[in-house]
């Protein structure tokens, strides 16, 4: 699990991502980076209505992606903030294709060390 200080948590600074971050969408997921003026990494996990309606399925999603984002954030470059937008394909995939799928885009952002 994301310990509170990696997450992002204002709007703005999500819409600052939004607008000038570099992307990656892929089948199920997409994911955009900004470079930040920290020394630290910053994640945010957007599952929507579209995803599932039930709210445990949706938060079922968010716990697998955050707990790839644990899993990987020593091997990143540090100094980012980082958002993952998930299409309602998720919802059919285990935390073994969502893991390799957040791997992909994050080396195709060259995120990593």
């Amino acid at each position: 699990m994301l310990k509170k200080s990696f997450r992002l948590t204002k709007n703005k600074k999500f819409d600052q991502v939004f607008k000038i971050g570099h992307s990656f969408f892929g089948i199920f997921l997409g994911i955009k980076a900004l470079k930040n003026q920290e020394n630290t990494n910053h994640y945010g996990v957007l599952v929507g209505l579209k995803v599932s309606k039930l709210a445990v399925r949706r938060n079922l999603v968010k716990r697998r992606i955050k707990a790839v984002l644990a899993q990987e954030d020593p091997k990143l470059a540090r100094g980012y903030d980082v958002v993952i937008i998930t299409k309602p394909e998720i919802i059919n995939n285990n935390y073994a294709s969502i893991k390799e799928e957040i791997e992909r885009g994050l080396k195709k952002l060259k995120l990593y060390v």
